[in-house]
């Protein structure tokens, strides 16, 4: 499905920020990806995507290079740790998405994010409230139903949860995990707690040396 071969980026500093980065993501795959702050997570996840410039390397989506990247944003959704909005409610980014044309064909009612608030426990009066009124963990909650409802075939998760207090997370992580199995989807997600990768993960990749290490045999233990 998505197939990452050879991937590297520099810093600032034009230091490699990470190098030789092979990866491949299949069919309801659960990818945890762990490491200290700054040694590049985020901007890999953000690279997939075409959001920060690769010194080299290529991506494949579906067996063919990919080129046209709006449609494959379609397929391959990056989902940040904070909206990009403060000021606009989740409904109301809802239905700026669904006028683009890449969104034409989505057939997701109101009704899905009612029925998500529930699922986290939440109330739905949360999705007519600007981000800027709402706490972390909240803003996390309307960012996460908003990816959810683009039916995205790879999510890319950073650090989803981690405004979430214990309670919030549990069900966020069920969201998640009942999404990846029902659309047959998958994800990559960044975490820095090691007992969430235990919880919600089948593949383990841990940064080491600008590089990933595969830990997935840790998952056993």
């Amino acid at each position: 499905m998505l197939n990452l071969q050879n991937l590297g980026a520099l810093s600032r500093n034009d230091q490699w920020l990470f190098k030789n980065i092979h990866l491949d993501i299949t069919i309801n795959q659960r990818i945890a990806l762990t490491g200290p702050s700054g040694c590049g997570k985020s901007s890999l996840l953000k690279s997939i995507v075409g959001l920060f410039p690769l010194k080299e390397g290529d991506i494949f989506w579906n067996q063919q290079k990919v080129t046209d990247w709006p449609q494959f944003r379609t397929q391959v959704l990056y989902v940040p740790q904070w909206p990009a909005s403060n000021s606009k409610s989740c409904l109301k980014i809802w239905e700026e998405l669904k006028s683009f044309q890449t969104h034409k064909n989505l057939q997701i009612e109101s009704q899905f994010f009612n029925e998500g608030c529930e699922k986290l426990g939440l109330s739905d009066q949360l999705l007519k409230a600007p981000s800027s009124e709402l706490s972390g963990g909240e803003k996390q909650s309307m960012t996460l139903l908003l990816a959810l409802a683009l039916k995205p075939q790879v999510l890319l998760l950073d650090e989803p949860t981690s405004a979430m207090d214990s309670q919030l997370t549990q069900r966020a992580e069920k969201l998640i995990l009942d999404f990846i199995s029902s659309q047959s989807a998958s994800f990559a997600w960044i975490s820095h707690d090691n007992q969430q990768v235990h919880r919600i993960a089948s593949h383990w990749f841990r940064f080491e040396e600008q590089t990933l290490i595969n830990c997935s045999n840790s998952l056993q233990s």
